[in-house]
């Protein structure tokens, strides 16, 4: 699975005073730690990818461009109207997985 939360979480950072030390002590865990996750050696748990958001001041929709790759779990839908005639034209809004 690709690691993409740290490249995102770098660039927030970026544009934010904080530095990799202070956003690492709000999950608390080591600068070296956050170093790995911003180069994306490693990969932040769901809650630790929610209090570094947080932290951040970054709302979760913009903080997060596909949360699916956190919880390891991709939602689509299929917004075409379903056809009583074609089964593949549609799912009538049902969730492909």
């Amino acid at each position: 699975m690709e690691l993409w939360i740290g490249p995102r979480l770098k660039l927030l950072l970026g544009t934010n005073a904080k530095k990799q030390k202070e956003l690492a002590a709000v999950v608390n865990h080591s600068q070296s730690w956050m170093s790995d996750v911003l180069n994306g050696k490693t990969d932040p748990g769901f809650h630790e990818v929610e209090a570094m958001l947080r932290a951040l001041g970054c709302p979760w929709h913009e903080g997060v461009k596909n949360p699916g790759a956190i919880t390891g779990v991709n939602i689509t839908f299929d917004t075409r109207p379903a056809s009583p005639t074609d089964p593949d034209s549609g799912a009538g809004g049902q969730a492909q997985a």
